[in-house]
């Protein structure tokens, strides 16, 4: 999804949650932004929301605890927002973590993979928090892990189909009108 794009940037703000057979559920809506690689134009961007999708967090032989428990939040089905409300797909946290960065600072990444959709092929996203993106080290630890995966599939994509988004600092920032 991402070869034609660079500086692509993610973020999430939590909505209320919603209920579903008497259990919250939890949501987020997200903006994905993002320049083409050629440079020309301005951010390209896409909003949808998440919903928890996964099973029950806290497992319970008591059906009354269970029916009430928040849901897994490490498995989500995104819908688009506007002219893409009918576009949707299944996204799962596949891992994450942190480590120092040497010289200070931590660097934080997840891992999600992400079904096919009516515009983007199954695939595996590396994330960072930090705008110039994961260390080389880093990066590739979280690769090899990847490709030793249990899951033929999964390790499989890790090998042919993993690339680096290109990072071209500073980002251009969006226009916000009226301001």
């Amino acid at each position: 999804m991402w070869r034609n794009k660079r500086n692509v940037r993610i973020g999430y703000t939590p909505r209320e949650p919603t209920t579903a057979a008497g259990r919250p559920v939890a949501r987020n809506c997200d903006l994905v932004e993002w320049e083409p690689v050629s440079g020309k134009g301005g951010v390209k961007s896409v909003s949808g929301t998440n919903t928890a999708s996964g099973a029950p967090l806290k497992p319970s032989t008591a059906p009354a605890e269970a029916s009430s428990a928040p849901l897994n939040t490490g498995s989500w089905d995104w819908r688009g927002k506007g002219l893409l409300f009918w576009v949707t797909s299944h996204w799962e946290i596949l891992g994450w973590g942190e480590r120092p960065l040497p010289g200070g600072g931590i660097e934080r990444w997840a891992v999600t993979w992400f079904t096919p959709s009516m515009f983007t092929q199954e695939g595996i996203d590396i994330y960072a928090d930090r705008k110039g993106g994961l260390s080389k080290e880093t990066a590739g630890e979280i690769i090899q892990h990847l490709k030793t995966l249990p899951t033929e599939k999964l390790a499989s994509m890790c090998e042919s189909d993993l690339k680096e988004v290109e990072i071209k600092l500073p980002w251009k920032e969006r226009t916000k009108l009226g301001h």
